[in-house]
Protein backbone atom coordinates (compact mmCIF):
# COMPACT_ATOMS: atom_id res chain seq x y z
CA UNK A 1 0.00 0.00 0.00
CA UNK A 2 1.67 3.68 -0.85
CA UNK A 3 1.87 5.92 1.48
CA UNK A 4 -0.84 8.99 1.52
CA UNK A 5 2.11 11.57 1.94
CA UNK A 6 5.14 11.53 -0.36
CA UNK A 7 8.02 12.46 2.45
CA UNK A 8 10.86 12.65 -0.16
CA UNK A 9 11.15 16.32 0.55
CA UNK A 10 11.53 16.04 4.46
CA UNK A 11 14.37 12.98 3.84
CA UNK A 12 15.82 14.96 1.30
CA UNK A 13 16.41 19.01 2.61
CA UNK A 14 17.15 19.48 6.34
CA UNK A 15 16.54 22.90 5.44
CA UNK A 16 13.06 22.06 4.27
CA UNK A 17 12.47 19.67 6.77
CA UNK A 18 13.25 22.68 10.10
CA UNK A 19 11.13 24.93 7.67
CA UNK A 20 8.24 22.42 7.70
CA UNK A 21 8.50 21.24 11.23
CA UNK A 22 8.83 25.01 12.20
CA UNK A 23 5.77 26.41 10.57
CA UNK A 24 3.61 23.29 11.48
CA UNK A 25 4.49 24.09 15.25
CA UNK A 26 4.12 28.13 14.66
CA UNK A 27 1.00 27.56 13.23
CA UNK A 28 -0.76 25.43 15.05
CA UNK A 29 0.47 28.13 18.30
CA UNK A 30 -1.03 30.70 15.55
CA UNK A 31 -4.21 29.01 15.80
CA UNK A 32 -4.38 28.87 19.56
CA UNK A 33 -3.89 32.62 19.77
CA UNK A 34 -6.99 33.29 17.16
CA UNK A 35 -9.19 31.75 18.91
CA UNK A 36 -8.05 33.13 22.34
CA UNK A 37 -8.33 36.52 20.87
CA UNK A 38 -12.18 35.98 20.21
CA UNK A 39 -12.67 34.53 23.32
CA UNK A 40 -11.04 37.00 25.11
CA UNK A 41 -12.91 40.08 23.27
CA UNK A 42 -16.46 38.32 24.10
CA UNK A 43 -15.28 37.89 27.71
CA UNK A 44 -14.44 41.55 28.06
CA UNK A 45 -17.48 42.94 25.63
CA UNK A 46 -20.43 40.16 25.85
CA UNK A 47 -20.59 41.11 22.39
CA UNK A 48 -20.98 39.00 19.37
CA UNK A 49 -20.74 41.84 16.96
CA UNK A 50 -16.98 42.99 18.75
CA UNK A 51 -15.78 39.37 18.36
CA UNK A 52 -16.96 39.59 14.06
CA UNK A 53 -15.27 42.82 13.74
CA UNK A 54 -11.69 41.01 14.52
CA UNK A 55 -12.34 39.77 11.02
CA UNK A 56 -12.66 42.95 10.09
CA UNK A 57 -9.22 44.56 11.63
CA UNK A 58 -7.60 41.18 10.35
CA UNK A 59 -8.62 41.86 7.03
CA UNK A 60 -8.01 45.01 6.47
CA UNK A 61 -4.08 44.98 7.06
CA UNK A 62 -4.43 41.74 4.50
CA UNK A 63 -5.31 43.13 1.74
CA UNK A 64 -3.41 46.20 2.35
CA UNK A 65 -0.27 44.77 2.69
CA UNK A 66 -0.84 41.49 0.77
CA UNK A 67 0.80 42.79 -2.54
CA UNK A 68 3.20 44.79 -1.04
CA UNK A 69 4.75 41.76 0.64
CA UNK A 70 5.14 40.07 -3.11
CA UNK A 71 6.75 43.74 -3.98
CA UNK A 72 9.01 43.65 -1.14
CA UNK A 73 10.01 39.87 -2.26
CA UNK A 74 10.88 41.13 -5.35
CA UNK A 75 13.24 43.81 -3.93
CA UNK A 76 15.28 42.38 -1.24
CA UNK A 77 16.26 39.31 0.28
CA UNK A 78 13.31 36.40 0.89
CA UNK A 79 15.28 35.32 3.91
CA UNK A 80 15.85 38.39 5.37
CA UNK A 81 12.08 39.36 5.12
CA UNK A 82 10.65 36.69 6.15
CA UNK A 83 13.20 36.87 9.25
CA UNK A 84 11.78 40.58 10.28
CA UNK A 85 8.35 39.73 9.18
CA UNK A 86 8.57 36.57 11.76
CA UNK A 87 10.24 38.82 14.44
CA UNK A 88 7.20 40.99 13.81
CA UNK A 89 4.77 38.27 14.86
CA UNK A 90 6.48 37.03 17.13
CA UNK A 91 6.66 40.73 19.52
CA UNK A 92 2.55 40.96 18.28
CA UNK A 93 2.33 37.40 19.97
CA UNK A 94 4.58 38.70 22.88
CA UNK A 95 2.40 41.61 23.26
CA UNK A 96 -0.60 39.47 23.19
CA UNK A 97 0.99 37.45 26.08
CA UNK A 98 1.93 40.30 28.43
CA UNK A 99 -2.28 42.10 27.94
CA UNK A 100 -2.71 39.02 29.19
CA UNK A 101 -0.70 38.44 32.02
CA UNK A 102 -1.32 41.95 33.26
CA UNK A 103 -5.36 41.44 32.40
CA UNK A 104 -5.45 45.03 30.52
CA UNK A 105 -8.62 43.74 29.21
CA UNK A 106 -9.54 46.15 26.18
CA UNK A 107 -11.30 45.43 23.20
CA UNK A 108 -9.45 48.49 21.37
CA UNK A 109 -5.85 47.16 22.26
CA UNK A 110 -6.80 43.87 21.19
CA UNK A 111 -8.38 45.04 18.05
CA UNK A 112 -4.88 47.06 16.87
CA UNK A 113 -2.65 43.64 18.02
CA UNK A 114 -5.12 41.53 15.75
CA UNK A 115 -4.58 44.28 13.45
CA UNK A 116 -0.58 44.18 13.47
CA UNK A 117 -0.38 40.70 13.69
CA UNK A 118 -2.95 40.56 10.28
CA UNK A 119 -0.16 42.96 8.66
CA UNK A 120 2.96 40.87 9.35
CA UNK A 121 1.25 37.79 8.54
CA UNK A 122 0.81 39.49 4.89
CA UNK A 123 4.55 39.91 4.51
CA UNK A 124 5.54 36.75 5.65
CA UNK A 125 3.70 34.53 4.41
CA UNK A 126 4.91 35.07 0.83
CA UNK A 127 8.50 35.12 2.15
CA UNK A 128 7.72 31.91 3.70
CA UNK A 129 5.91 30.12 0.78
CA UNK A 130 8.91 31.93 -1.77
CA UNK A 131 11.54 30.37 0.21
CA UNK A 132 10.40 26.56 -0.39
CA UNK A 133 11.68 26.39 -4.19
CA UNK A 134 15.30 27.40 -3.12
CA UNK A 135 15.43 24.33 -1.07
CA UNK A 136 14.43 21.19 -3.18
CA UNK A 137 14.54 20.56 -6.48
CA UNK A 138 11.62 21.34 -8.82
CA UNK A 139 10.50 17.87 -8.92
CA UNK A 140 9.93 17.71 -5.62
CA UNK A 141 8.08 20.79 -5.07
CA UNK A 142 4.41 19.28 -5.51
CA UNK A 143 4.88 16.98 -2.93
CA UNK A 144 6.78 19.58 -0.67
CA UNK A 145 3.33 21.99 -1.26
CA UNK A 146 1.01 18.73 0.06
CA UNK A 147 3.48 18.23 3.05
CA UNK A 148 2.97 22.13 3.65
CA UNK A 149 -0.97 21.90 3.64
CA UNK A 150 -1.10 19.11 5.39
CA UNK A 151 0.78 20.80 8.61
CA UNK A 152 -1.30 23.83 7.54
CA UNK A 153 -4.82 21.97 7.52
CA UNK A 154 -3.64 19.88 10.98
CA UNK A 155 -3.19 22.92 12.84
CA UNK A 156 -6.18 24.71 11.80
CA UNK A 157 -8.19 21.63 12.80
CA UNK A 158 -6.16 21.05 16.17
CA UNK A 159 -5.17 24.28 16.90
CA UNK A 160 -8.53 25.94 18.15
CA UNK A 161 -9.42 22.46 20.06
CA UNK A 162 -6.51 22.82 21.97
CA UNK A 163 -7.03 26.40 22.15
CA UNK A 164 -10.49 26.43 23.70
CA UNK A 165 -9.19 23.81 26.24
CA UNK A 166 -6.46 25.92 27.06
CA UNK A 167 -8.45 28.99 27.79
CA UNK A 168 -11.28 27.06 29.81
CA UNK A 169 -8.39 25.48 31.85
CA UNK A 170 -5.64 27.97 32.02
CA UNK A 171 -7.26 31.57 30.75
CA UNK A 172 -6.13 33.83 27.98
CA UNK A 173 -2.20 34.95 29.20
CA UNK A 174 -1.47 30.98 29.09
CA UNK A 175 -2.29 30.32 25.22
CA UNK A 176 -0.75 33.47 24.53
CA UNK A 177 2.17 32.31 26.28
CA UNK A 178 1.77 28.51 24.52
CA UNK A 179 1.64 30.15 21.49
CA UNK A 180 4.50 32.68 21.86
CA UNK A 181 7.03 29.30 22.89
CA UNK A 182 5.59 27.69 19.57
CA UNK A 183 6.50 30.10 17.66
Amino acid sequence: MPLLLDLTPLRASAEFRRLWWGLGVANLGSQLTLVAVGLQVYAISGSTLSVGLLGICALVPLIALGLYGGALLDTYDRRTVALLSATGLFLVTAALAIQGWLHIDSVLVLYILVGLQSAAFAINNPARTAIIPRLLKPSMLPAANVLTTTAWSSALVLGPLIGATLVAASGFAAAYTVDMIMF
